[in-house]
């Protein structure tokens, strides 16, 4: 309906340009593509291994005997290490780390000092010898020290399309970073494609999203004041277009009020306040461009100017916080079914013709 209604306004004018078929099959063909992806991705970060049975933690103590000269309690706490879980600690500059079995319902194996060892079940406790010391020297790590309730989802299997942060600033739950990114790839086709859209119809549809309730993160419609990071693997040519947000809410009219178009390369980038040259820029505290989501609409277009496939992933940042924004507008709160509201916009001369489509997924 909504892209019956633009058509029929901008009648004449389409008489000119596009033909209201080359319209439909663009309409059609992106913002299926964009759905898909978005809905595919939620589902994927909801169904891999993204998180820490429940009877397993770090050990909260572990003796350590060196000959007679170290005896201390040492403390574990969970980290990463290749996409593998483990408990680590280190003395002296000497890492130790402890790794888990398959199951994740005991521990295996350790490495200290470039030595690694097989534990062997002590009865009550995990002991390591280290042979390359003497035969007496060894870690114990008593059972009722990891072999208790943590609370973490051990064995992989607690997606739920909620991220929870409460085992430690190394990990975290990945089940809702599908809703602060959003990725695609662009064809050679030497056109200008649209791969972001806020308004406040977008805005509403997040809001809604009741599964969006994590601390670290913040809704786009509180941000007055973000950076955009863009990741792209060619170059480019960027454009960033301002709407004016009563126009569009009041008559549906895409009226831009600010547009920057520029060239970069294939690479990682906060943009700039300085469109006429974009510096290369790592920190979102320095002159970046304000992105006011309160008061704004924006839309960001990108060519691709290779005659590879591009692709690209962008994220946002409030700066005043320091914290990721909820940007992607999607709906996985529902019991069985993910909702996605994909957007298109095509710029053709003098006008921006546009569409939003609801679609959905079962999980």
């Amino acid at each position: 309906m909504t892209l019956a209604v633009i058509i029929l306004n901008n009648s004449i004018k389409l008489e000119n340009s596009l033909s209201y078929q080359t319209i439909e099959r663009e309409f059609s063909s992106k913002i299926k593509e964009k759905w898909h992806m978005q809905a595919s991705y939620d589902m994927y970060f909801n169904s891999e291994w993204s998180w820490f049975v429940d009877i397993i933690s770090c050990p909260d103590n572990i003796t350590m005997s060196w000959e007679t000269i170290f005896s201390s309690w040492i403390a574990t706490t969970w980290t990463t290490s290749w996409s593998t879980y483990i408990c680590s600690w280190s003395y002296d500059s000497t890492p130790l780390i402890i790794y888990p079995n398959i199951e994740i319902n005991n521990f295996s194996w350790a490495s200290f000092n470039s030595e690694t060892i097989t534990f062997t079940d002590g009865g009550a406790d995990l002991t390591w010898t280290f042979t390359s010391f003497d035969s007496w020297t060894y870690i114990t790590i008593p059972k009722d020290s990891f072999q208790k309730p943590d609370w973490i989802d051990d064995d992989f299997n607690d997606d739920n399309y909620i991220a929870t942060y409460d085992i430690s600033e190394n990990i975290r739950d990945n089940d809702d970073l599908w809703r602060i990114t959003i990725v695609w790839n662009i064809t050679n086709t030497w056109t200008l494609e649209n791969i972001f859209w806020n308004n406040l119809t977008t805005n509403q549809y997040i809001q809604n999203n009741t599964n969006n309730i994590n601390n670290s993160y913040i809704n786009i419609w509180n941000v007055n004041s973000g950076s955009l990071y863009l990741n792209i693997d060619k170059d480019s040519t960027i454009k960033v277009i301002k709407f004016d947000r009563t126009k569009y809410t009041q008559n549906k009219e895409l009226f831009a009020i600010e547009i920057f178009e520029w060239t970069i390369s294939a690479w990682s980038w906060y943009i700039e306040k300085n469109w006429d040259v974009l510096n290369f820029n790592w920190s979102i505290w320095s002159s970046n461009y304000n992105f006011d989501f309160k008061n704004n609409d924006y839309a960001i277009f990108v060519k691709n100017n290779w005659t590879w496939v591009l692709n690209y992933k962008i994220t946002w940042v409030d700066r005043s916080i320091s914290k990721s924004i909820y940007i992607s507008p999607v709906n996985d709160s529902l019991p069985k079914e993910i909702k996605v509201l994909a957007w298109h916009i095509i710029i053709n001369a003098w006008i921006y013709i546009w569409k939003l489509a609801e679609y959905s997924i079962f999980k």
